[in-house]
């Protein structure tokens, strides 16, 4: 048997040092190549579709309540 539990989506702001989609490029004799970040601003993220995670209680007590099945 297979129980699965679904949890509803959170919305979350993460906090990067810099914009992880922003690699500065330059070109050299050998093609591009990435450098380093010249700014570590502040960038912030919105992600979706996710949920908290689960603590440890909640799923003690859904292997508490399984357990006491019969069938």
């Amino acid at each position: 048997m297979i129980l699965k539990r679904l949890r509803s989506e959170t919305a979350q702001t993460v906090s990067w040092a810099g914009n992880p989609l922003d690699k500065p490029l330059t070109t050299g004799p050998n093609g591009p190549r990435l450098t380093p970040r010249r700014s570590f601003e502040l960038f912030m993220e919105s992600v979706k579709q996710r949920s908290l995670p689960w603590l440890p209680a909640a799923i003690s007590d859904d292997i508490k309540g399984v357990s006491s099945w019969t069938i």
